[in-house]
């Protein structure tokens, strides 16, 4: 039974609500929603986006037992995802400049209404605390924002990739590091 302790069996049959007969049962959408602590109707969105892969019958009919209790499972040991609208909140951006971030690739995509992995999005975050707007930046080398603007465009200061925060604070000299030994 792909691998589950009797503990793990016992609770599985009892959250399904019936004993598990084969090695890796197909279950359905309401089961699946309660092995994954989530609402049927994500469940729905996730099978229809593709993250969780649906079983077919050979005769191309839908099966009503859709999915593989070994897929569900993998699933859910998987990393945890959150929405945009949760990601969103953590980064303190906009849904926008969410989705702006995945086209990017500071944070990656994958899908359905769970689309991003939580501690990707906390990390960015976190990375976020030392990059710079086009005017602190512009503030810190004591130029304007157009030339700091002009700086990203010629490589002259590597762009982080975030049109919100263009530049690492650690390209920008601290007054420490360009201070002059007396």
């Amino acid at each position: 039974m792909i691998g589950l302790s009797a503990g793990e069996r016992a609770r599985l049959e009892e959250q399904l609500g019936e004993p598990l007969l084969t090695s890796d049962p197909l279950i359905d959408i309401k089961q699946t929603s309660v092995v994954l602590g989530l609402t049927p109707a994500v469940v729905r969105s996730l099978l229809h986006s593709g993250a969780l892969p649906r079983e077919n019958a050979a005769d191309g009919r839908l099966l009503t037992r859709t999915i593989r209790l070994a897929t569900v499972l993998a699933w859910a040991k998987s990393p945890p995802r959150i929405s945009v609208a949760a990601a969103s909140g953590i980064l303190g951006e906009s849904r926008t400049a969410v989705h702006r971030l995945t086209s990017v690739r500071l944070l990656t995509w994958y899908g359905g209404p769970l689309p991003l992995v939580r501690d990707e999005v906390e990390d960015l975050a976190q990375q976020r605390l030392d990059w710079l707007t086009l005017a602190q930046a512009a503030g810190a080398l004591a130029i304007s924002p157009e030339k700091v603007h002009r700086l990203l465009a010629s490589g002259e200061l590597k762009h982080t990739g975030d049109v919100s925060r263009p530049v690492d604070k650690a390209q920008v000299p601290s007054p420490e590091r360009t201070a002059v030994p007396t």
